[in-house]
Formats: structure tokens, C-alpha cells, sequence
């Protein structure tokens, strides 16, 4: 019993972290300033006030997903996206006029978070799917759930690659729209959810 409240819990802090990251930073960052201003991403709150609360959030979900224990494939694959979140967090965006060092940090940040949500998106797919009971018997909470799950996984991977194409939209659609930012949201809101509804908070077993 403690076992499972032990892995139930981390499911959904794990799920609560990433579902409120992209509402709260830049909702932190319009209270801290006065005004609303959407910055092109969110990595990009990094360089503003609220940068200890990405950077804690991310160290969160870190630890949380290293600690995550289940079964092997769960333990793995949630151990390497655990390193890749606190390796988003501690290897800093490209700032402006950046030094070669700096330069460096800045690619290892993008390799680390594209990493990091193609493992979450891999593991709504193809981890929270499996079953014990064969496909005919399981209940109808457990197909609902996989619904979510594949639509969560299809959502990360998807707007994680959207994201990539980013660096080839036009600049001005880049400053009115935000795509990278918006593609970042629906990403990590979309593991988030899976990850919270993994924890049997919606659509439980009877």
C-alpha cells in the first residue's frame, strides 16, 4: 500500500508541475513586471525574474522522475528524462550576444528539452498503455485512459517537432504569434495531463 501511493504521488506531481509550468511563469512574470508580455518562449523566462521558478520546476520534475520507480522500461526511460530536465535547467538559453562557452550551454539546453519531452511522449505511447489483462477484458476506465494517453503522447511529439520547424518561421510571425512559446505549452501541458491521469486521478479502476 505504501509502494502505491508512493508511485501514485510522484505520477501526479509530476503531472501537476507540468500541466501549471506553462500558466505559471508567465503568469509569475506579468505579476513581477506590471504588465502581460508573452516572451517568445519559455526558456526564454530564464533571463527574467521568475527564473527560479522554471528553473526549480524543472529541477522538481528532475528529481521526481529519477526517484520513479515501476517497472524496467518505466525506471529507464523516466531516469533519462529526469537527467534531461534538470540538464534544461542548469544548461542556460542563448542569451543575446552570447560568448562561445554560452553558445555551447544554449544548444545543450535545446538538445536536452527536445530529449527530454520525445521521452515523455514516448513513454505516454508506449509505457502508460500496457495492460495486465488482455485487450478485450481490460475496463473502460483503462481504454478512456489510453485515449488520453496516445493523445497526449501524439500532442508532445507533434508540437515538440513543430517547435524544431520554429527556427524557420519569419521573424515577424515569430514576434506577433509566439509559435515556439505556444508549441512548448501544448507540449508539456499534454505530457503533464498524461502524467496526472496516470496517477489515477481521472477515470479510475472501479
Amino acid at each position: 500500500m505504501e509502494l502505491a501511493v508512493s508511485y501514485l504521488f510522484l505520477r501526479r506531481a509530476i503531472g501537476l508541475i507540468g500541466t501549471l509550468l506553462p500558466i505559471v511563469v508567465p503568469l509569475g512574470y506579468s505579476i513581477t513586471t506590471g504588465h502581460w508580455l508573452l516572451l517568445p518562449s519559455i526558456s526564454s523566462y530564464y533571463y527574467t525574474d521568475v527564473r527560479n521558478i522554471f528553473v526549480g520546476t524543472l529541477c522538481a520534475v528532475g528529481v521526481f522522475l529519477i526517484c520513479y520507480r515501476y517497472r524496467r522500461w518505466d525506471d529507464i526511460l523516466a531516469t533519462l528524462a529526469g537527467v534531461f530536465a534538470i540538464g534544461v535547467a542548469f544548461c542556460p538559453p542563448v542569451a543575446p550576444n552570447p560568448s562561445g562557452l554560452a553558445t555551447v550551454m544554449g544548444v545543450l539546453h535545446v538538445v536536452f528539452a527536445a530529449s527530454f519531452l520525445i521521452t515523455m511522449g514516448l513513454m505516454c505511447l508506449f509505457l502508460f498503455t500496457r495492460s495486465y489483462a488482455p485487450k478485450g477484458e481490460r475496463s473502460s476506465g483503462k481504454n478512456t485512459r489510453n485515449l488520453v494517453y496516445r493523445v497526449c503522447g501524439v500532442l508532445v511529439l507533434v508540437f515538440t517537432g513543430l517547435a524544431g520547424l520554429c527556427a524557420f518561421a519569419p521573424q515577424s510571425f515569430i514576434d506577433d504569434v509566439h509559435p515556439l512559446y505556444w508549441c512548448e505549452a501544448v507540449a508539456t501541458f499534454a505530457y503533464g495531463f498524461a502524467w496526472w491521469v496516470k496517477g489515477q486521478t481521472l477515470w479510475k479502476d472501479v
